[in-house]
């Protein structure tokens, strides 16, 4: 019989392995194809998105992962699942959207 991996509070140092693996998770998923045709973009914005979601999860839910960083799971609790303004503003979230603006005019342009 395997032992089943043990749930892990994600530190916020492996904040990094742990987009990785939502990334790949989601790298190939039917909406993200449509909206981001482009592989390389796509894979910029998704990592982007789950380093937003890991920052938001780790200061208002709980973050779990395994040892081996195998997989993630973001948890937010009953009465903080409303993403206000300044929560999203706290998390950087805005700041890596404005990058992620700039890079997409700078395709464009």
């Amino acid at each position: 019989m395997t032992a089943s991996p043990v749930p892990l509070h994600l530190s916020p140092l492996r904040r990094g392995p742990a987009a990785e693996v939502l990334t790949l998770a989601f790298h190939q998923d039917p909406i993200a194809c449509y909206v981001f045709p482009e592989e390389a973009r796509r894979g910029r914005v998704l990592r982007w998105m789950f380093h937003c979601h890991l920052r938001y999860g780790l200061r208002y839910g709980e973050v779990y992962t395994t040892d081996g960083v195998d997989g993630v799971a973001i948890w937010l609790s009953p009465g903080q699942t409303t993403q206000t303004l300044w929560r999203v503003l706290r998390t950087g979230a805005l700041a890596a959207l404005w990058s992620a603006i700039i890079d997409g005019l700078a395709v464009c342009g």
